[in-house]
């Protein structure tokens, strides 16, 4: 059975842009024609963002964080997700399976939620 409404929150933990173009495909293909799709995780490649690699560094050290805890946490930021090189990346891989031109309703460094609709 098709579905109304999909959510993902896991985008950026898929490695690479072929997995990326595969679960949106495979979610489209299970969304009726018109159904929203809200896509929710980070949206630019960490390397690429050195002010806001600072802010959150920042944030963490206002928390209480030591300079060793922060250099850690911004190493498994690293290592740990494959965020998409950008925004206009994240709407060219929606475009491409099949989805309407995404429109981003939050955004907090990093983190970002788009909803589109099947097409």
């Amino acid at each position: 059975m098709r579905g109304t409404f999909a959510i993902a929150i896991v985008f950026h933990h898929l490695p690479g842009q072929d997995a990326k173009q595969s679960i949106l495909r495979d979610i489209a293909t299970r969304l009726k024609s018109g159904a929203p799709l809200i896509l929710a995780g980070n949206h630019y490649a960490y390397a690429s963002q050195p002010l806001m690699m600072a802010a959150w560094a920042e944030r963490w050290r206002m928390n209480g964080a030591s300079g060793d805890e922060i250099k850690s946490k911004l190493g498994k930021i690293l290592q740990g997700a494959d965020p998409p090189e950008s925004e206009d990346a994240v709407a060219a891989l929606l475009i491409a399976a099949g989805f309407e031109k995404p429109q981003r309703f939050f955004s907090s460094l990093f983190w970002g939620a788009r909803i589109t609709r099947r097409i």
